[in-house]
């Protein structure tokens, strides 16, 4: 099989960590025999070296240690990624994580991409099996994912989300391994995923609309589902994440945007009121604030929202079996489940039951909290609006 990817890491200040994952993964595919691959950094506002070191070699043995380069101390480097063409970049001011992936795509060469952190590292042959499975079924393939500080022998990684949906739209991560050859699942982590790129571009790709951080995940791997393709993870596979104290920032309100956003964008208003209720709900929250953040993120997911209408051959509620008869007993859990985990099979669920014989996923639905709202806007709200009935 003649494998192909462009890898697309978008990047906000992640110098020196950047440096590794692209070593990381071009000596995977140097390893596997990946001849036709390429980096496609997605500078997001970088304050580093991020781009800086592949383009440009210091001037001077002083500006090695210089805390204070200037512009003058560098020069164009002769050698390297960047020189043989190998790496690329491309600038996003806009501070939006997946906005920058997503404007990354149009300069993508190969057919096949791989979305990556810039702070990962792979055991081996995780492109090969990731890209031959990708080839093979389509859709989009994750990578479980562990702690970037776990052993190799004892990995212990999140092999898939289990999906949370009532005061907001998200998933968690849980172990569940249905296989140990590629599985389908509801969702995953998207510090590792690839795609098509044609369907990326047909299906529109992820939400420019999202701020900063947050809500990429559930938008993109529900919005396959429900518009007919399949998410899978291939357990061969295996992704180390550094998860924690790079420096990286972002604003509370812009994640609540975006979990208004996404929820509005694939499931209308009754889940997109629903995370506005929650914080309706919160005491000492600034209520104005979040109904005039609600009605700005509806506005700016409306497009999006009209092309599920026009495109999806499933309502999210139907993805995730909301209303739906049980036709499992919860045996898929053990045996002493058998009876109290009655639930209905989701896509995922039916298509590993034809793969492999059986399944395995969590879909959590919360909405008892509804019956106990205390603040009085909360419960007005609630009351009076036509999509929560």
């Amino acid at each position: 099989m003649n494998l192909e990817v462009s890898f697309i890491i978008s990047a906000r200040s992640e110098f020196p960590n950047i440096v590794h994952t692209v070593g990381s993964l071009m000596l995977d595919c140097w390893q596997s025999g990946i001849e036709k691959y390429e980096f496609i950094i997605a500078d997001n506002g970088s304050e580093d070296n991020t781009t800086r070191f592949w383009k440009f070699a210091y001037d001077n043995a002083y500006s090695k240690i210089s805390s204070n380069q200037l512009s003058n101390e560098y020069k164009l480097s002769p050698r390297g990624l960047y020189n043989e063409g190998r790496v690329r970049f491309c600038y996003d001011p806009v501070f939006s994580n997946v906005g920058a992936r997503h404007n990354a795509v149009k300069y993508a060469r190969y057919k096949n991409i791989i979305f990556a952190d810039g702070h990962i590292y792979v055991k081996p042959n995780t492109v090969k099996y990731t890209l031959e499975t990708l080839e093979k079924y389509g859709g989009i393939i994750h990578a479980p994912v562990a702690w970037g500080g776990a052993s190799m022998e004892h990995p212990h990684p999140g092999m898939q989300y289990s999906v949370k949906i009532g005061e907001k739209l998200g998933g968690t991560w849980n172990f569940a391994q249905v296989s140990d050859q590629p599985f389908y699942v509801p969702g995953s982590g998207h510090c590792w995923l690839a795609v098509n790129k044609k369907q990326y571009l047909e299906f529109g790709g992820y939400d420019t609309n999202q701020q900063i951080y947050g809500g990429g995940e559930p938008w993109l791997d529900n919005l396959w589902w429900m518009l007919g393709s399949t998410v899978m993870v291939d357990p061969r596979s295996l992704v180390f994440h550094l998860s924690a104290g790079r420096g990286y920032n972002y604003n509370m309100n812009s994640l609540i945007h975006n979990q208004m956003l996404t929820a509005y964008a694939l499931g209308g208003h009754k889940w997109g009121e629903r995370v506005l209720i929650t914080y309706l709900n919160k005491s000492g929250t600034d209520k104005k604030y979040f109904k005039d953040l609600y009605i700005k993120a509806v506005e700016r997911a409306q497009s999006k929202r009209d092309m599920v209408e026009l495109k999806k051959v499933m309502t999210l509620e139907q993805l995730l079996g909301i209303g739906l008869p049980n036709d499992c007993d919860g045996s898929c859990r053990g045996s002493k489940y058998v009876g109290s985990a009655n639930h209905a099979k989701r896509p995922w669920d039916i298509l590993n039951d034809k793969l492999h014989g059986h399944h395995l996923s969590f879909v959590q639905v919360f909405d008892e909290w509804l019956e106990r709202l205390e603040d009085p806007e909360a419960i007005t709200f609630y009351n009076q609006s036509p999509y929560q009935k």
